[in-house]
């Protein structure tokens, strides 16, 4: 009883209740910044080395496509030797910053830890007796190991590894733009679709409508993958008439593995159905891909 009196509310100790959002999450989030924010010029440089490493990975994805094209299939090994070089220095170049950055945020990181602990310190030896009455001695060493350790990864890696993919993210986007702006539209509509059905699963229905809905897509990706082949990339409407048929028989399939037979008789209408819109599908492809074609996209 004497124990449980001098615990008193148990905070992120190990015997605490584990991680607690913090009351002001913005006053918390503002001072950590503040300390943070007395590296500016080492901050400065970080960010300039993970725009070099970013742009470094998106430019060697981009110059694969002139390496094979212009140099490994015209058979110019000479333009090729001196892609590889430049492939091989960009590499470098990445490595290189990438390393640095590193090292300068564990730096900041260490640096930001050691006056974070001086300071709870300080606070500590101003805080009245009474406060250590109510307190357990575990909740008080975790604020100065498991917290602070916490922080430091967080600095050192998780901040870092935010801006990287963000910047790496933009990078890819600004390619893709570049190469074919008229692709890239289509394929974040179809990202923004397919977030949307997934949302949409998750949080408003029942997860087993988004299993019917990846086992439809899944089939139909595949056959419309080997169908294309076999027909050469002509007849897109044959090919979206067999990728609507595998939809709703992928559909068919999930509905039959958690409904049971009840849904067989419903097979032939989705048949029906699928030659109907795949049909519809593929003359409007067709229609896009002959106009792609005369606007040399």
């Amino acid at each position: 009883m004497a124990e449980q009196k001098r615990g008193g509310p148990r905070g992120h100790g190990p015997q605490g209740h584990g991680f607690q959002r913090p009351k002001d999450f913005r006053g918390t989030v503002s001072k950590l910044l503040r300390y943070i924010g007395r590296y500016k010029a080492a901050l400065v440089l970080v960010f300039v080395c993970l725009v070099i490493s970013s742009v470094g990975s998106v430019m060697s994805s981009y110059l694969l496509k002139p390496i094979i094209n212009d140099y490994i299939l015209v058979g110019d090994f000479a333009g090729l030797l001196k892609m590889l070089a430049l492939l091989l220095g960009l590499f470098l170049l990445s490595g290189l910053c990438s390393y640095a950055y590193a090292r300068i945020m564990v730096h900041i990181s260490q640096r930001t830890v050691a006056q974070m602990r001086q300071d709870l310190f300080d606070k500590l030896q101003d805080l009245p007796l009474r406060y250590f009455d109510t307190h357990q001695s575990g909740d008080l060493m975790s604020r100065f190991t498991n917290d602070m350790d916490t922080v430091s990864e967080m600095i050192n890696s998780s901040f870092a590894s935010v801006v990287s993919c963000a910047l790496t993210f933009i990078g890819i986007v600004v390619m893709m733009l570049y190469m074919n702006w008229v692709l890239t539209l289509i394929t974040f509509a179809f990202l923004v679709l397919m977030l949307r059905i997934f949302l949409a699963s998750v949080f408003y229905g029942q997860i087993v409508y988004l299993v019917y809905s990846m086992a439809g897509g899944i089939l139909c990706f595949l056959a419309d993958v080997v169908i294309n082949r076999l027909l050469k990339g002509k007849y897109i409407y044959i090919t979206a008439v067999f990728g609507a048929l595998f939809h709703n028989a992928g559909q068919m399939l999930a509905a039959f593995f958690f409904l049971g037979k009840g849904v067989l008789p419903y097979f032939p209408y989705m048949v029906l159905c699928g030659i109907i819109t795949g049909l519809f599908t593929g003359i409007l492809a067709n229609i896009l891909v002959l106009r792609l074609k005369r606007l040399n996209l």
